[in-house]
């Protein structure tokens, strides 16, 4: 079986599953298994992630006219544990872990420098070694800092979406064998591109656009007249360390741009 048939099986009826409130933005968008770069044989103990139901959550916990904020991802997590439908969340946890092993880097350093613009307490994004602190402070309740899962989902009701560029990723499962993703971004270059038109037409949101790859999507959708943010993807290391942790801090340059345009901030 080809990749494309595979995802076109799984993918059977897919309108269906779309939040009713985002079925109007999406009405005739197809999505597209004809690409060549899915034109491949499906791999021995090749799995597509994550699973149907959690497809689209990302669109669950916002509305498109209340949309505040985009903060645009890649790929689902290569893990189908961690793999939410969110962009940036991750599944298997329920507080945050002192180990900075059990988390994903690009999540942790996100959630560094968000609690450096909650807090003002720069601290906190000095540098990857930060995050035990980070950890301590939350559990001693000197840093107010919801559990993972309380902080999308509050983020989300303020407006903020976490929209990956492609809904799914695949990766071989097989023993003995280490996982290759590979994503499917052309399947879901029609959608994104009308939900990222969509919300930049409506001039009220802020895009922030970590990475080379993000921009590139966002300018590739052509949405025009938007309020964005550009900095280095959270999993990006130079020399220097983590880059994502350098300023300016994303979140308060977004509140910034909020601002001017007459939008209240977000509270992140």
């Amino acid at each position: 079986m080809k990749l494309s048939t595979a995802l076109r099986k799984m993918l059977e009826g897919w309108r269906g599953d779309v939040p009713a409130a985002w079925q109007p933005v999406l009405s005739g968008i197809e999505l597209n298994f004809r690409s060549r770069a899915l034109d491949c044989p499906l791999r021995p103990g090749e799995i597509i992630i994550p699973a149907r139901n959690r497809v689209f959550h990302a669109f669950e916990g916002v509305d498109p006219e209340g949309v505040r904020a985009v903060i645009l991802g890649q790929d689902p997590y290569p893990n189908p544990e961690w793999a939410t439908g969110r962009a940036f969340e991750q599944g298997n946890l329920t507080e945050w872990p002192p180990e900075s092993g059990r988390i994903a880097a690009s999540l942790r350093r996100i959630v560094q420098t968000l609690a450096a613009a909650r807090t003002g307490n720069a601290r906190y994004a000095s540098h990857d070694r930060a995050w035990s602190d980070l950890v301590r402070d939350v559990r001693s309740g000197a840093l107010p800092l919801e559990p993972p899962r309380e902080l999308f989902a509050r983020l989300e009701r303020q407006g903020v979406l976490f929209l990956n560029a492609s809904l799914t990723l695949s990766i071989v499962m097989r023993a003995g064998e280490s996982k290759k993703p590979r994503g499917h971004f052309p399947v879901w270059e029609p959608l994104v591109n009308r939900v990222l038109s969509f919300i930049a037409g409506r001039g009220r949101a802020v895009f922030l656009l970590w990475g080379r790859r993000a921009s590139w999507i966002f300018e590739r959708s052509g949405a025009r007249g938007a309020l964005v943010v550009e900095h280095v993807h959270p999993a990006a290391i130079t020399r220097e360390g983590a880059a994502f942790l350098k300023p300016p801090n994303p979140f308060l340059a977004a509140n910034e741009l909020l601002r001017r345009r007459g939008e209240p901030p977000i509270s992140w």
